[in-house]
């Protein structure tokens, strides 16, 4: 299966979805959340 090539930052997300910035911010720094591969790290 082909993975997307689309990356959004966590900013991005939260305005997308409406959500508190810092909410999704918590909800990713938690390891149990995130399956392996799901999630690629950089810097805004």
């Amino acid at each position: 299966m082909a993975r997307s090539k689309i990356i959004y930052t966590l900013r991005q997300v939260a305005d997308m979805i409406g959500e508190n910035l810092e909410l999704i911010e918590e909800v990713t720094s938690n390891s149990d959340n995130i399956a392996e591969g799901e999630m690629v790290h950089d810097r805004d």
